[in-house]
């Protein structure tokens, strides 16, 4: 059943001292009997039985159990063996105070994977003399019940071994022998082993006695029956003195007693009844008056051969509401660090559910969400074509980008517009239109238009409140904001006089200045109310509020506010007005190229930039009756030409100019570049160009390509066809596409910078309108077509295709809002995750505590047989809790700190970014599970691996 083979178990004391407890034992127990293990202290008896239960393992040799030898076995292992085989009781009798007597019992069914009998468990307590005491708690027990109830754990699952550690050390004399009988009957069917110091108890019930010192066994003796051979009916064999039968005794019966009693030492006890017999008899005497006495243990030889399914080992297997029992019984302890722990546990869980909305920040179901809740605010789309930017170094290709253009919205593109928004879509243009009034404009009264319009083609969508829409090229319907501010401020009519309104609604019928053009006002539409927040503004204590003003601002930019409407007439001519600098339709080409130029050699010119005629957006002047740019002919800026003039004038014609003539042409220029309303001199730049070019002057300039102090090429002759006005942008000069590619091609090799942007794309000639404008979206199908369109927009396009670009209203902060998400997710991540980590610590450390305070728990259950995975199930059911705790508390707390930034924020970008969504949730979760994992395993983990027989002697 058992052996032992060189078994030597080494210790190490505090000072690293090594201590031999066992010295090479060898000793095999049989299938049943009841075997004592005696010794002093130190001897070795406890640890021999340690390591024959398991619950530590040997230095050296091996344990043999059924035919399986431990020298190949796991810590896992000996759990296994133990929950299989070993019932244990001990001194201190290790029970479970959370559990009732029953619950102890059937503790030790459950862990081999057995159901919880309660027959099975009955049967047990009437075998101890429990009967009745199943629901009691182990604090209401005497210290022999307390054994018994122990006895009942280790007998409930039948095992084949019961291993007893000095079982009666804390029980009186009386309460001690009750036990020793009830092992005394285990042992006619299971190898019962016992360490004691009790020599008259091993005498009495011992089958075998084997005494250690120093490690090593001294003394093994098994128990055998002796007769004594003698007919006489008073026998005496110096010990024991015999009668038969008292009844017949002779007067040579009385002489031997007599004889008998001279030679006594002691006291002579003589047993005159059954009772006092049978006690007689277990110590050493039978009922034929045979004598029992120890000999030498024989060792058997022979080996029993065991099939391999009755040396298999049942792996323990804890239940969860066991486990959870016990692991929630801690929170009981230091109640205090507990609720700290939490407190600590739940904001930094929140901390980093805030930052899992940034991290895992979803743009489109912000966008979504954002739109949705904001379905009555003004969104911005513009038409645009991609094409390729290709950088050069050198004429060595660098880089190629994607690029977009604007285009314009044709009528049929307005139409399906306002179909997909169900007619709340309206051509329109952002501008800055100011309305002449008699007092300047102030924070709370703006009277400049921001957006014009066409009115949308389904009624109702713009409620008018007074006059009607606009019907002819002239007039103008503005909102019933723009009135109140325009009725605040003393609008002027054409003539510039103030008009002097009653009310607002007056305005109606009257003409006013938009940018210095007549219009008519044929109505007023209605929008919502200023909000009574923004009251300071208007009597000025919140003018230092920049916060304020900058809502304010958003609010006014984002719906219609600030929008007037207009013919469609009118709409076209601000279209041109306002977005001059948009390329005619007709243009899907351009090449930029920047370096350093000679131009007539003694006048040295630094990053300069030419490029095709096509691309000269602002006023030009040209010198020739074809007003076009010929082959070898350059267009300059007029802040060159007028810097210069002298050299264009003296320098290349025999006949000089008066300096009066070019002082005239100067200052007409420098009029027409600061844009005065009232000209010095005479004549118009175009009138004094001509009177020049009537002078007979030949403007023609040598032009070299130059980097630094090198030039590269040929000397180029070129005559100046013209000059154009820009008071900003004057280093460029501009030629035909012939001239220009013919540049290009021989200067790209030298340029340290080129750039060239083609597309395939040919715009539609029937565009318009530069922007279409939507008063909210509601449908799934009018957001989801906004997102397709805003994210396309976002990612790099293909090459020649057209889109649409959402880029007013509330979507206007959308790149930006990404831009901050995407690097403040990051900062956020990390910042989550020092806090996770924190967590952890607080965590760890406080289930090192509730670990070092299971000591006794994790010491009984490893001895009856749970594995270290049990343990581990123990913590990880607190910890599991703890977290389930803090995790609900941090999800409540983390939506409640997104609905109330998101309240914020949305009014500075009329955006949603603290989306706490399933994503979040779920990431906190996992992120407290983690936690708990980490927390649990790295204290558990220390206590688990620990042999049981470590946790046992530290209690």
């Amino acid at each position: 059943m058992l052996e032992v083979k060189g078994l030597r178990k080494v210790y190490k004391n505090k000072k690293g001292k090594a201590v031999v407890a066992l010295d090479g034992v060898d000793i095999s127990f049989e299938e049943k009997g009841m075997v004592f293990l005696l010794g002093k202290s130190g001897s070795g008896k406890s640890t021999l039985l340690n390591l024959c239960g398991g619950l530590d393992a040997p230095t050296e040799g091996e344990i043999i159990v059924k035919g399986r030898s431990s020298k190949s076995f796991s810590q896992g292992d000996f759990d296994s063996y133990r929950n299989t085989f070993v019932g244990f009781i001990f001194q201190e009798y290790n029970i479970l105070n959370e559990f009732s007597v029953e619950d102890n019992i059937a503790l030790a069914l459950e862990l081999r994977g057995k159901n919880r009998n309660k027959e099975a468990v009955e049967a047990i307590l009437e075998r101890v003399d429990l009967v009745g005491y199943g629901k009691r708690k182990p604090n209401t027990l005497s210290g022999g019940q307390k054994q018994r109830v122990a006895i009942a754990r280790a007998l409930v699952k039948e095992p084949e071994i019961i291993m007893a550690d000095e079982p009666t050390g804390a029980l009186d004399s009386n309460t001690g022998k009750q036990v020793f009988d009830t092992l005394k009957k285990l042992s006619k069917e299971k190898l019962v082993i016992v360490v004691s110091h009790d020599r008259e108890f091993a005498q009495i019930y011992g089958d075998r006695i084997v005494e250690l010192k120093d490690g090593k066994i001294i003394s093994d003796v098994s128990k055998t029956n002796v007769a004594l051979e003698n007919d006489e009916n008073v026998s005496d064999d110096g010990e024991l003195l015999t009668i038969k039968t008292g009844k017949d005794l002779t007067e040579n019966d009385f002489l031997k007693i007599k004889e008998f009693l001279k030679k006594a030492a002691g006291k002579t006890v003589f047993a005159g009844s059954a009772a006092a017999l049978a006690d007689i008899k277990q110590r050493g005497m039978n009922e034929d008056g045979n004598r029992d006495i120890f000999v030498n243990t024989v060792k058997n030889d022979q080996k029993r051969q065991y099939r391999p399914e009755e040396s298999r080992f049942i792996r323990s297997k804890l239940p969860l509401r066991h486990a959870s029992r016990i692991g929630l019984s801690s929170l009981r302890i230091k109640p205090f660090r507990l609720v700290l722990t939490i407190i600590l546990c739940i904001t930094a869980f929140t901390m980093f559910g805030m930052a899992s909305t940034l991290t895992f920040y979803n743009s489109e179901r912000t966008f979504k969400k954002s739109i949705e809740d904001n379905g009555t605010g003004v969104i911005a789309l513009e038409k645009v074509y991609t094409g390729h930017s290709i950088y050069y170094a050198f004429g060595e290709e660098t880089s190629r980008y994607t690029y977009v253009e604007s285009d314009l919205f044709t009528p049929k593109d307005v139409d399906r517009l306002e179909e997909l928004f169900d007619g709340k879509a309206f051509a329109s243009v952002s501008t800055n239109l100011r309305i002449s009034t008699e007092a300047a404009s102030t924070v709370y009264y703006n009277t400049n238009v921001i957006m014009a319009g066409l009115l949308p083609k389904k009624s109702g969508v713009i409620e008018i409140i007074s006059g009607r829409a606009p019907e002819a090229q002239g007039e103008i319907m503005i909102s019933s904001y723009l009135a109140m501010s325009l009725f605040k401020t003393n609008v002027l009519n054409e003539n510039g006089e103030a008009l002097g309104l009653d009310k607002e609604e007056d305005i109606v019928g009257k003409k006013i200045l938009v940018e210095a053009e007549p219009y008519t006002v044929s109505g007023i539409f209605k929008t919502p109310d200023i909000p009574q927040k923004f009251d300071a503004l208007k009597d000025g204590s919140g003018l230092r509020d920049y916060t304020l003003q900058g809502e304010f601002y958003s609010i006014l930019e984002n719906d219609l506010y600030q929008t007037a409407f207009f013919s469609k007439e009118d709409l076209l001519k601000i279209t041109a007005n306002t977005h001059s600098g948009v390329r005619d339709n007709s243009y899907y080409r351009r090449c930029h190229a920047v370096g350093q130029y000679d131009i007539n050699a003694d006048y040295y010119v630094t990053d300069r930039t030419y490029a095709n005629i096509s691309d000269v957006t602002e006023k030009v002047i040209y010198f020739n009756e074809r007003a076009t740019v010929g082959d070898n002919e350059i267009v300059i800026s007029a802040r060159y030409f007028m810097e210069n003039v002298y050299e264009f004038t003296n320098r290349y014609t025999e006949q000089n100019v008066e300096d009066g003539e070019i002082f005239v042409v100067q200052e007409a220029l420098d009029a027409e570049l600061f844009y005065n309303d009232e000209k010095t001199g005479t004549y118009t730049v175009e009138e004094c160009i001509e009177k020049l070019l009537r002078s007979g002057m030949d403007m023609t300039v040598d032009f070299t390509l130059a980097e630094g102090d090198q030039t590269y090429g040929e000397t180029i002759k070129m005559n100046i066809a013209g000059i154009y006005i820009d008071e900003y942008f004057n280093e460029a000069v501009y030629v035909n596409e012939k001239t220009f590619d013919e540049l290009c091609n021989k200067h790209k090799s030298f340029l340290s910078f080129y750039v060239e942007y083609n597309t395939s794309y040919v715009p539609d000639g029937n565009g318009l309108y530069k922007r279409v404008s939507v008063i909210g979206a509601t449908t799934k199908e009018q957001i989801d077509y906004l997102w397709d369109n805003y994210q396309f927009e976002s990612q790099d396009a293909q090459e020649g295709i057209s889109f649409v670009e959402v880029k007013g209203g509330i979507t206007g902060d959308f790149s930006t809002i990404d831009q901050i998400v995407e690097i403040f997710s990051k900062v956020f991540f990390y910042m989550g995750l020092v806090s996770a980590i924190f967590a952890t610590m607080l965590f760890s450390n406080f289930i090192a505590i509730s670990v070092q305070h299971k000591r006794r728990e994790i010491g009984i259950l490893r001895a009856v047989g749970a594995r270290s995975v049990d343990v581990f199930k123990i913590f990880f059911s607190e910890s599991f809790f703890i977290s389930a705790i803090c995790v609900v508390c941090a999800m409540l707390l983390t939506m409640g700190a997104c609905w109330i930034i998101n309240g914020y924020v949305a009014k500075l970008l009329s955006a949603y970014v603290f989306v706490f969504g399933p994503l979040s949730a779920v990431t906190l979760v996992g992120i407290a599970v983690l936690t708990a994992v980490v927390a649990t395993f790295l204290p558990v983990y220390k206590a688990a691996r620990k042999k049981p027989v470590e946790s046992i002697t530290s209690l």
